[in-house]
């Protein structure tokens, strides 16, 4: 009997000590957070990949040569800049990238990581117009910094770069192209191609492009998927139904990408003041609709770089029409306060420039009439006053009526708002 309550006790103790069942992976769930959270990432990844397929090529500009016209397909087209577009790989070590002096001449680049934020804004204010070496480095990287190099430290190693440079017209349009021309990359080699399934592309791209705090615990959950953030996926974590499963899970969440929508930071006296936003946005929503919506909108110019206001109705509230006439003045005290410069653009209501006529004016222009007090009175009308010409915008008549004004490198006044847009005046009640 002895034996028998021992050999009981050793079985009881032998179960005790057995690992209990693994509770079922609930894959429905946890496919769901990595494709949020796995999102961006692979949508910069999958516009990276457009953007060679069209033609574009690694650690290359792709420019654009001319200046918007009335035809563009773009609503409210800038005439103000030309832009340039380039995605770098930094996997394979840095590369530079050689910057020819500007001069006085408005300069951006823009530097957004893999997960759409950007990291860095270099511009006439931080070269001083002079040319410069930028070395883009890895994440992790530490080695030897080339002698009269800026470093460029970069959190992923895929980078979409944004270049914008000032152009005073049709006529400054050759000297900009040989500029875009003098703006060089180092070579190297093709990205990888990335894997069909989402979740295995995601896995390829973690170890190289770490993502944000923001993101870190939402994929730490996501281990139990055999999803590393420095190895990237284990194959042999789960079974083929349940990696079925998962994947069935991911496609179905694709239903619920957010769309961005722009808010107008304030309306003020027949203006709507917008802006980019903040450089890194604040919530994973918001990161993963600047993703799919594209590069016009997470290369999109943050508030450091420019402010837009949008004007609609006059000083009575009244909606701008093209067969009226407006005055615009902007005194010498309350000039936009700019570090960089700005521009006066006019549209029809559905965005588009007045054919055939002059668009915009610029604050660098060096026509523009001033008064005896020294203030910039712009016209907007159907028909040409010859005696403000050099100060006159064409609007449409039988349309309604967009201003635009842009602020490059907009200074404090303007973003807190203690700077306020002219009021747009009938030209009846705008005095002599």
């Amino acid at each position: 009997m002895r034996h028998a309550a021992l050999a009981l006790l050793a079985c009881i103790g032998l179960l005790a000590q057995s690992p209990a069942p693994q509770k079922p992976l609930d894959l429905d769930t946890l496919g769901a957070q990595a494709f949020r959270a796995g999102y961006t990432l692979t949508a910069m990844a999958g516009w990276r990949d457009r953007y060679l397929k069209a033609g574009g090529a690694m650690n290359h500009f792709q420019h654009q040569r001319e200046i918007l016209s009335a035809f563009a397909e773009e609503l409210y087209p800038s005439e103000d800049t030309l832009g340039s577009t380039a995605w770098v790989e930094l996997a394979n070590g840095p590369v530079t990238l050689n910057v020819p002096a500007t001069g006085s001449r408005y300069l951006m680049l823009q530097f957004v990581s893999a997960w759409a934020e950007t990291f860095a804004i270099i511009g006439r204010k931080q070269l001083d117009g002079r040319a410069a070496t930028l070395l883009l480095t890895p994440p992790g990287w530490t080695g030897t910094m080339p002698g009269g190099a800026r470093r460029i430290p970069c959190p992923t190693s895929i980078v979409a770069v944004s270049l914008r440079l000032f152009v005073a017209g049709e006529g400054d349009v050759a000297a900009v192209r040989n500029l875009q021309d003098r703006f060089v990359f180092s070579n190297s080699p093709p990205p990888p191609r990335l894997p069909d399934s989402y979740f295995d592309a995601l896995g390829k791209l973690l170890p190289a492009n770490p993502p944000p705090q923001l993101l870190s615990s939402v994929f730490e959950r996501l281990t139990p998927l055999g999803l590393s953030l420095d190895r990237g996926v284990d194959p042999a974590a789960l079974d083929t139904e349940s990696r079925r499963a998962l994947d069935a899970a991911i496609a179905l969440s694709r239903k619920d990408i957010p769309r961005p929508t722009r808010q107008a930071r304030r309306v003020d006296g027949g203006w709507v003041v917008l802006d980019a936003g903040p450089p890194i946005p604040s919530t994973l929503e918001e990161r993963i609709a600047r993703a799919h919506s594209g590069p016009e909108v997470f290369a999109a110019m943050p508030r450091s770089e420019a402010l837009y206001a949008v004007g609609y109705a006059d000083s009575n509230g009244e909606q701008l029409r093209g067969d009226r006439r407006y005055v615009v003045t902007f005194d010498p005290a309350s000039l936009p306060p700019v570090d960089g410069f700005w521009s006066f653009t006019v549209y029809t209501a559905g965005g588009r420039p007045v054919f055939g006529a002059r668009h915009s004016i610029r604050s660098s222009a060096s026509y523009l009439n001033r008064t005896a007090s020294g203030a910039i009175r712009i016209t907007l009308g159907p028909s040409l006053p010859l005696a403000e010409q050099y100060n006159w915008l064409p609007v449409q008549p039988g349309e309604g009526v967009r201003v635009m004004l842009r602020l490059y490198q907009p200074r404090r006044a303007a973003l807190d708002g203690s700077w306020r847009p002219p009021a747009i005046v009938p030209a009846g009640q705008a005095g002599p």
